[in-house]
């Protein structure tokens, strides 16, 4: 990825959208230094301060926040309770050791020394994987491993008029 591309930007959009409007939603940001993963967090908080000015039909002042520590809980919005988190862990294969979640969103993916082992170790942990970062000169198939990019695939389905696996 290219810094220009503002995909951190748009990952962090995403992660806030589901966080705020899907109940009970865990999403782990792992990145490859602690400064990198709390300027992420940092951006999430920065785009829910600015959800909108004070004008009539805001939404932020509807959504109740607890931060913590490189960590965000949502509790309700409008009044109905959420129960979402999303939570800055360390690089590394231990990171997700005792959490499971939603989905997990490994920044920087390509630059991690022990990614390989990070995604044997996510495979039972997220829901979905969310891989962002330049990959220099491997490919996907390279780096992680046709067995661990295997493990997040969801069961077959067959799909009359689609081929199969999709």
């Amino acid at each position: 990825k290219s810094p220009r591309t503002l995909c951190t930007w748009t990952l962090a959009a995403c992660s806030l959208w589901e966080w705020i409007f899907i109940p009970g939603t865990e999403g782990y940001i792992i990145s490859d230094t602690d400064r990198k993963r709390r300027e992420i967090l940092e951006r999430i908080v920065y785009m829910l301060e600015h959800l909108d000015d004070e004008e009539r039909g805001a939404i932020r002042p509807l959504i109740k926040v607890e931060p913590f520590a490189d960590e965000l809980h949502c509790t309700s919005v409008a009044g109905k309770k959420v129960r979402s988190k999303l939570v800055g862990l360390p690089q590394g294969p231990n990171a997700m050791r005792q959490f499971g979640g939603s989905f997990v969103w490994v920044d920087e993916a390509g630059i991690q020394p022990t990614f390989r082992r990070l995604m044997k170790a996510l495979a039972t942990r997220g829901r979905r994987l969310i891989c962002s970062g330049t990959m220099q000169s491997q490919t996907w198939d390279d780096r992680c491993g046709v067995t661990e990019l295997r493990s997040f695939e969801g069961p077959e389905q067959t799909v009359p008029g689609l081929p199969r696996n999709i």
